[in-house]
């Protein structure tokens, strides 16, 4: 008897495992990926929000020691959130003579 019981708990338990691993593959397909839509702020912190509107609001291209000062955080975070935002395709990194300039993308 006890034998029927275990194996009916082990089945309802694989049985719920299951629908849970479908809910979650369901959610991912749905879930809109940041770069499919680059125009939209959705998904993004409100410190990487914030960046984003002042590169637009600096123009074209800025630095990451003005992003720094204009958001009264340090080189180091500012470099850190630009980073992000570059991982995400939201701006991009340039190089040039030993300065990081950062353009919208």
């Amino acid at each position: 008897m006890k034998q029927v019981k275990r194996a009916k708990t082990t089945v309802k338990k694989n049985e719920a495992l299951q629908r849970g691993r479908k809910l979650r593959k369901e959610k991912q397909r749905a879930a809109p990926k940041a770069r499919e839509a680059p125009g939209q702020l959705e998904g993004l912190s409100q410190q990487q929000r914030t960046l984003l509107k002042l590169i637009k609001e600096v123009g074209k291209v800025t630095t990451t020691s003005e992003v720094a000062a204009l958001q009264n955080i340090s080189w180091n975070t500012a470099e850190k959130y630009l980073l992000e935002l570059a991982l995400l395709g939201r701006v991009r990194r340039l190089k040039k003579a030993g300065v990081n300039l950062w353009v919208l993308q």
